[in-house]
């Protein structure tokens, strides 16, 4: 009896979302899948991470390529002082790479770009700036009680829908997606939002509270 059950609630669970295949079936469409962004501090500035598959080479143009695993570390330092250098070590899922930070071309920031990506939920790194060694570990933003990606894409598929199906041809999505966890990019309250977007002919993007799912911004 409890198989029965079991099956049931399975079998409820899938009709109720509209997407049955894994990322509703556009796993090869997808341009960019951040699965996950993980922070730190210490006493010189900030850590940024973002990590998952991408696009090589990336770029918006509707039609979406091969792959790669990347984790981009950004370092935005208290104070800003151009040309100085730092070297960092990250160990992700148990492999250590190191090397040194790139200075923004723009931004007053740092990164390195890795081909890797985490699937844990932590990152140990160290920074080293002359003399100074400042040690920390990176932390995943996504809570027990925020959606994760494959989710994310599933509610803004819905709010979608039409947009996105409207792409499609001879069972062939015509478009790229790009699946991220973001910072709030709406004010100053802090915390983190689900951005999918679809770019065809024209682009589709939604913004999703990852806790209550809700649609914070659309753009249609």
């Amino acid at each position: 009896m409890k198989k029965v059950i079991a099956f049931c609630v399975a079998l409820f669970i899938m009709s109720a979302c509209g997407c049955k295949k894994s990322y509703c079936g556009f796993e090869d469409s997808l341009s960019e899948l951040r699965t996950d962004y993980l922070t730190a501090s210490c006493d010189s500035g900030k850590i940024d991470i973002a990590t998952g598959t991408r696009e090589n080479p990336y770029k918006v143009d509707g039609i979406s390529e091969a792959k790669e695993e990347y984790t981009v570390i950004t370092f935005t330092p208290t104070e800003f002082l151009p040309g100085t250098s730092y070297a960092y070590r990250a160990v992700i899922d148990g492999i250590e790479y190191t090397g040194q930070l790139v200075m923004h071309p723009f931004a007053e920031s740092y990164s390195a770009d890795i081909n890797d990506k985490c699937d844990g939920r932590e990152i140990p790194l160290t920074l080293t700036c002359g003399e100074q060694l400042y040690e920390m570990t990176a932390v995943s933003v996504i809570a027990d009680n925020m959606i994760n990606a494959e989710r994310a894409l599933e509610v803004a598929y819905g709010a979608l829908k039409p947009k996105i199906d409207g792409f499609k041809s001879g069972g062939k999505l015509n478009a790229e997606l790009y699946v991220r966890i973001i910072p709030n990019p709406i004010d100053d309250k802090g915390g983190y939002y689900w951005y999918v977007a679809v770019a065809g002919s024209t682009t589709f993007a939604v913004l999703l509270d990852p806790v209550t799912e809700e649609i914070i911004a659309k753009r249609e």
